[in-house]
């Protein structure tokens, strides 16, 4: 059985910065209301809940170049 899986994304307001969780499971995903004062207590969040990270796609090839061998 797959782990849930997990976004962290970072919120900007004009008085600060903060990192908010969401989390599929099952095909439907919930917004964490906590909000975290930095994305290592947003990890943390995620690693106590045993949840996996969520990898998001790679929109650079250049990333993807940079493995390739010659």
């Amino acid at each position: 059985m797959m782990k849930p899986q997990a976004s962290i994304k970072q919120q900007q307001t004009e008085q600060q910065s903060y990192f908010t969780v969401s989390v599929e499971v099952d095909g439907d995903t919930k917004d964490i209301e906590t909000q975290f004062s930095s994305f290592q207590h947003a990890l943390d969040f995620v690693m106590e809940n045993d949840w996996q990270v969520k990898r998001e796609p790679v929109r650079s090839s250049h990333v993807e170049m940079r493995f390739l061998k010659p």
